[in-house]
């Protein structure tokens, strides 16, 4: 129950941060300088620029900056809330940030054989990275938490005589055919001790008779 209130709690301040829109002018203070929104409260989840800031100083405030028309964040400050490891780094400004979202592209391309890909949304990296961005980070260790989640359940609720068998999935049903892998057609009573069917389709021939002799 810990683990998935954990979960729950860290999906709503990262989606939230995810889905928000930055550097646009605050409605509060669009009539004051420098009113662009370039900030990220994590307790109140919400979105703020320079003026904004006072009520939040005790807070955990992201820093949020631009590269490349990308929202990205310093690593040193993702770091303190999330596993930033194996996602692409990139550097501005001498400083170390990644992307918040996949980066945009206005057609899909194909990436290059034997060039590395991120393992959700397919997009170009470089070694020894597996994600783009934190979107597809978290993506693939949310699902991870899930399935893992799921195998322990499928483990406790199976009976004796499977608890030993691996769970590879946990929404196809248990079957003959799926377990023994050399059988396409075997039914649900196949025994594993009995002895294999002949194939032969025909009947045998009789024992050959003489032609009677006149």
């Amino acid at each position: 129950m810990t683990k998935k209130k954990t979960t729950s709690e860290r999906a709503a301040w990262l989606s939230q941060l995810l889905g928000s829109e930055f550097f646009g002018a605050c409605e509060e203070h669009k009539e004051m300088r420098k009113c662009e929104i370039n900030t990220y409260c994590v307790d109140c989840q919400g979105s703020l620029c320079p003026h904004c800031l006072a009520p939040h100083r005790a807070h955990r405030l992201l820093q949020i900056r631009r590269y490349v028309y990308q929202d990205v964040v310093r690593i040193l400050d993702m770091q303190r809330l999330l596993d930033c490891s194996k996602v692409q780094p990139y550097t501005v400004n001498s400083a170390k940030v990644v992307l918040l979202n996949p980066r945009k592209q206005s057609k899909p391309s194909k990436p290059n054989l034997g060039v590395p890909v991120c393992e959700v949304c397919r997009r170009s990296i470089a070694d020894p990275n597996r994600y783009c961005s934190i979107a597809c980070k978290t993506s693939g260790s949310w699902q991870s938490e899930d399935a893992l989640v799921a195998v322990a359940v499928a483990d406790a609720e199976s009976s004796e005589s499977e608890s030993f068998l691996p769970h590879l999935t946990s929404d196809v049903g248990s079957s003959s055919s799926s377990s023994h892998p050399g059988s396409l057609g075997a039914g649900k009573d196949w025994n594993p001790d009995s002895p294999p069917r002949s194939r032969r389709t025909r009947p045998r021939k009789g024992i050959p008779r003489r032609a009677p002799l006149f």
